[in-house]
């Protein structure tokens, strides 16, 4: 298939993936905005799982399974790539929509318009009105969720990549990622790539474009919630919470214990996966770089787009800064590879400076290229963030934090935690999470020498599927997850010794 052929069948799942998922985010919104107490927790975490395991682990698990009815039954592969890719982007789409800001037009006002209409009236002005109350009205949430649904279907890789393959003349699941990304690292000059790639970024423009309007025209964007508290019944609830524990099985439980099968109680394969170590910290070492870098950038952008002199021209300036990071980290790193070729910027990979620092300028182009793809995300974590502020008590916690008597100052500083510093605390290891686990950014725009555990990983699943390879698999994902723990046991004297 040409990519054109393939970049428009990718097209056409995204979209069915996007309007599919709609209906069910709205009622997982409704599920979790009529949930309470630990039964909303649970929920909450069963709903964020399938977008928080890594697409290696899945794609490794599945790819694993047996390929006879895959080949017999092509259609059947491309079915659960499409399961799998729509369950992975309903947790999205459903807090895109959870924390959207009210519609600025009331149920009441469309009810009082509906009225309003003359029998006599054309059936077309009447759709019209309707269109035009929507637009301003419940497309303030469902656009934006749409959009972003679209986008990480249509840019989904590592799922495609591993699930990919040839029944006869059938490629299934056809993506145009892959056909991009495997034609570059084939030897494909970039500027070849990008005359290629024209055609999908056109795709993504064409729905990123209405849906950034959208959001520059509305100005309640930040800082306010939905309020909407109806609930579903009982049945649709339980037929709800039946998907999330289905999700969360084909997500975590069958390519956890696929991959853990063969490694369980064998500690001389744990021993030799220790030799990806190096990767590991180096995928560490860049998550913490870029992810700090995009953290603050957000940090900064969002400060002008609430507290400035000129709120509409930082919304502005925010939007045509996610830009970039919305096409995706592989039309980012294609971009950089081209900037790296022109004679200003091809001291980058200069020999001319000493080894210590030679190092550090070849490493600049990914760091800054994954902060430019996180900043999107971060941006929008950190409004989250914004709009569940509880400003009257953090006023509360900061007289406490100023109190006189030991245990008022720490009860204080527990406060304070708990009401500014965990938001952001676990929106940062998000963060860090997403940029640890990048795999294109990292495959083409990393220096010699530092290569990251996914690349590393993804390159030896082409060749082999053994235990030791489950093993390495086992302690990169294990290794995030340490470190966390680590960062939330210093969490005593980190308050203590910074919060005053």
């Amino acid at each position: 298939m040409s990519l054109a052929a393939v970049c428009g069948w990718s097209f056409a799942r995204s979209v069915l993936v996007a309007v599919a998922s709609l209906p069910l985010c709205w009622s997982l919104c409704r599920l979790l905005t009529g949930s309470r107490g630990w039964v909303r927790s649970v929920t909450w975490g069963m709903l964020l799982v399938p977008f928080l395991i890594p697409d290696l682990l899945v794609g490794y698990a599945y790819a694993n399974s047996p390929l006879d009815w895959r080949i017999q039954f092509p259609a059947v592969n491309e079915l659960l790539f499409v399961i799998l890719v729509a369950m992975k982007c309903v947790p999205v789409g459903t807090v895109a929509m959870f924390f959207a800001p009210p519609s600025p037009i009331s149920a009441e006002a469309i009810h009082c318009r509906r009225m309003a209409f003359r029998r006599a009236e054309h059936w077309l002005s009447r759709w019209m009105s309707r269109a035009a109350f929507w637009l301003h009205g419940g497309a303030v949430a469902c656009l934006p969720a749409a959009a972003i649904i679209f986008l990480i279907a249509f840019q989904e890789f590592e799922l495609a990549s591993r699930l990919e393959m040839i029944a006869g003349t059938t490629l299934t699941p056809a993506a145009w990622t892959v056909k991009l990304y495997d034609a570059q690292v084939g030897g494909l000059p970039v500027t070849e790539s990008l005359r290629l790639a024209a055609l999908p970024v056109l795709c993504e423009i064409a729905v990123l474009l209405p849906v950034l309007w959208i959001v520059i025209a509305n100005r309640r964007s930040v800082g306010m919630l939905s309020t909407d508290s109806h609930q579903v019944s009982s049945v649709w609830g339980g037929c709800l919470r039946c998907y999330l524990a289905v999700a969360a099985i084909l997500y975590l439980v069958i390519p956890s214990a696929q991959t853990l099968s063969s490694t369980i109680g064998d500690a001389e394969v744990f021993a030799r996966a220790l030799k990806l170590t190096r990767e590991i910290i180096t995928s560490g070492v860049f998550a913490v770089l870029s992810g700090s870098l995009a953290y603050a950038a957000a940090a900064w952008i969002l400060e002008r787009t609430v507290t400035g002199n000129r709120q509409g021209l930082a919304r502005l300036c925010a939007a045509l800064l996610s830009l970039p990071g919305l096409f995706g980290s592989l039309m980012l790193s294609l971009t950089v590879l081209y900037l790296l070729q022109l004679p200003g910027l091809s001291l980058f990979y200069a020999n001319s400076f000493p080894p210590f620092i030679s190092r550090i300028v070849t490493a600049l182009p990914l760091a800054i290229t994954l902060a430019v793809w996180l900043f999107p995300r971060a941006l929008l974590l950190q409004m989250v963030l914004f709009a569940v502020r509880e400003s009257e008590s953090l006023g509360t916690a900061d007289l406490l934090r100023d109190a006189t008597a030991p245990q008022q100052r720490h009860s204080g500083r527990l406060l304070y935690w708990q009401l500014r510093l965990r938001g952001h605390f676990w929106a940062m290891a998000l963060v860090y999470y997403w940029a640890y686990w990048e795999l294109t950014a990292t495959s083409l725009l990393a220096p010699p020498g530092m290569v990251s555990a996914p690349a590393r990983l993804y390159n030896l699943m082409h060749y082999t599927q053994n235990a030791v390879l489950s093993a390495m698999l086992c302690l990169t994902i294990l290794f995030p997850v340490v470190v966390l723990v680590v960062a939330m046991s210093v969490r005593g004297p980190f308050l203590r010794w910074f919060v005053r």
